[in-house]
């Protein structure tokens, strides 16, 4: 009995998940093999080294390397100048004033009246006796090491510390001339090149803002110089360019209770008022030499506010303001007016340090 095998369905179709594989095809380096790998035994040659070929090679010169261009000036500049010690003579009538000064400067405390002299004579004590102690000294031309008191030296928790990050640092022997050389003739050179530019004295009462800014017949300051060098360039280029400066002297000083005032400096000057960025009546005085210019401003100076303070027995009360002004009258030429501007400001402390009172207070 034969086994009959099943019908086929003529609707199955088969399908293969994976399809068949197909052989990569030889590459082509296996048909044409190496030749030397037939023959072990042949020697390889070896080209010589190309050295000669190399010398003769000529190669290019470079130019030297430029040199680094200077940096861009900086727009503020920090300098600080360390003013030396002044030993004040004992007995001295401005002594005698300024512990008056002291006395009415202190405070009216009823509860403490019967001990004020003792701690009256402690205070000037430490402070005669610190007022003789360095405790700031050069590190070098950009910073300055601050030391604590040897009173306090012990203490592990004072430590002397570097401060640094200042255009340059002046030492205490450092000359007026030396100053204005490395500080303020920059500014003059600016000036008059069309450039405004503004130089300020910030320091405490007794630092040397004033000595530095006016300085004194023997050691004139920096206004003096500047001038002298203002004038003798507008000399030499005089035939070139046509001039005309103008200087502006004023000061703000303020009350306790009150506004800022404003006063005008000049011989003729009087209060001023404040609009904006713009100072009201504010006289510009026309000068054609320094010595003009010095007249000027010394009389300016006999009308700032001054007063005796428990830091300096002349103080300055108020922020003096120099303004030179300077202009082009040569209608070829192209405009280049600037204005130079010296401050001094007053003494940045605080009240009870200084017992500044009433009208004394900036």
């Amino acid at each position: 009995m034969e086994a009959k095998s099943p019908s086929e369905c003529p609707n199955t179709v088969t399908v293969r998940r994976n399809p068949h594989r197909r052989a990569r095809p030889t590459p082509a380096a296996s048909t044409n093999p190496n030749p030397n790998a037939q023959n072990p035994n042949m020697k390889r040659e070896i080209s010589s080294f190309p050295i000669q070929d190399i010398l003769a090679m000529e190669i290019p010169q470079k130019n030297p390397p430029e040199p680094p261009a200077p940096a861009t000036s900086e727009n503020l500049k920090v300098y600080l100048r360390i003013r030396p010690i002044v030993t004040l003579k004992p007995n001295t009538k401005d002594q005698k004033i300024f512990r008056q000064r002291q006395k009415n400067a202190w405070p009216q405390n009823p509860s403490s009246k019967n001990n004020s002299a003792n701690v009256k004579k402690n205070t000037t004590t430490t402070t005669t006796t610190s007022s003789n102690e360095v405790c700031i000294d050069v590190n070098d031309s950009h910073s300055v090491i601050l030391s604590p008191p040897a009173s306090l030296q012990d203490s592990k928790r004072i430590k002397s510390e570097v401060y640094e990050g200042f255009s340059h640092v002046f030492a205490s022997d450092s000359t007026q001339n030396e100053v204005f050389e490395k500080m303020v003739k920059p500014l003059v050179d600016d000036f008059l090149n069309g450039k405004s530019g503004l130089l300020a004295a910030l320091g405490p009462s007794g630092s040397g803002k004033t000595h530095t800014v006016f300085g004194t017949p023997r050691e004139p300051g920096m206004v003096h110089l500047a001038l002298e060098q203002i004038f003798k360039e507008a000399q030499q280029c005089g035939s070139k360019l046509t001039r005309e400066f103008k200087v502006s002297v004023f000061e703000i000083y303020s009350d306790r209770g009150k506004g800022e005032k404003i006063s005008d400096l000049s011989p003729d000057g009087g209060d001023l008022s404040m609009q904006q960025a713009t100072i009201k009546g504010l006289q510009e005085v026309a000068i054609s030499s320094a010595a003009q210019a010095e007249s000027l401003i010394a009389c300016a100076m006999l009308k700032r506010t001054t007063a005796m303070t428990n830091m300096n027995s002349q103080s300055s009360r108020s922020q003096c303001i120099i303004n030179i002004h300077s202009f082009v009258r040569d209608p070829d030429a192209e405009p280049n007016n600037a204005v130079l501007t010296i401050v001094d400001l007053a003494g940045a402390e605080r009240e009870k340090r200084t017992g500044n009172q009433g009208s004394r207070l900036i």
